[in-house]
């Protein structure tokens, strides 16, 4: 058997059709099984999580065995997922953000090493998780331990802590100046006052989401213009 390349496009596919599926009310192991035939390039890692999950362990749990496998967020989508019951919507989240990126030509796993992004990826999966109802501190303990969020730890964990004897979230925030800006603060604190922080960090991540897509693909077009007036087309 020849092995097949795993490419974003069909990596899109993968995650919107494995949506779909769950959606539709496939238990999902068969889903898996479906995903695994119809993807071939994925085939090892799908029959492994397969595996794993018939075996007891979580789906984010057996994802995490093939950490350089798939789109980074797809890693932290899923653990969400599987916490607030949203785990059909999130796969298609998934896809969604695997399109933006191929629309802009950017490599999400140079791009999670961004501060913005990993922005993305943090005001995304809190606010997924307040709206299902987790509570603010359960909510960043679970992001403590998401893979994707790795490199945010240290912040993460000064949020809890600060969290823990005290503050509030935005309180929390602004004690860490280096990551989060005055907009990230006063759109929480809204938040907090309005007893909609959901909403808000739903809006911080759509606002955050865009302007990093917005500066990437302004960066690759002047790349671009630049090459093309250098060395030609």
């Amino acid at each position: 058997m020849v092995n097949a390349k795993k490419s974003p496009l069909e990596e899109m596919l993968l995650f919107d059709t494995w949506g779909t599926l769950i959606s539709s009310g496939v238990p999902i192991l068969q889903a898996l099984n479906i995903v695994e035939r119809t993807f071939p390039a994925y085939a090892t890692e799908i029959r492994g999580m397969h595996d794993s999950v018939k075996n007891g362990d979580s789906l984010a749990g057996a994802m995490n065995n093939y950490p350089d496998s798939f789109h980074p967020v797809a890693y932290s989508f899923i653990d969400v997922g599987e916490e607030t019951g949203a785990l059909p919507e999130l796969l298609c989240k998934t896809s969604e953000l695997i399109k933006k990126d191929l629309d802009c030509g950017i490599n999400p796993r140079k791009a999670i090493n961004s501060k913005e992004f990993s922005k993305v990826v943090f005001f995304r999966y809190t606010a997924e998780c307040i709206d299902a109802g987790l509570p603010l501190l359960r909510v960043l303990r679970l992001a403590e331990k998401v893979p994707t969020l790795n490199k945010i730890k240290p912040i993460v964990t000064n949020l809890c802590d600060s969290i823990e004897i005290g503050s509030t979230f935005s309180e929390a925030m602004a004690k860490q100046k280096e990551y989060f800006n005055e907009f990230d603060i006063n759109m929480t604190r809204a938040g907090e006052c309005g007893g909609v922080l959901e909403v808000t960090t739903k809006r911080l991540a759509d606002f955050t989401e865009r302007k990093y897509y917005a500066a990437e693909s302004g960066y690759k077009r002047i790349y671009r213009a630049i090459k093309n007036f250098l060395f030609g087309r």
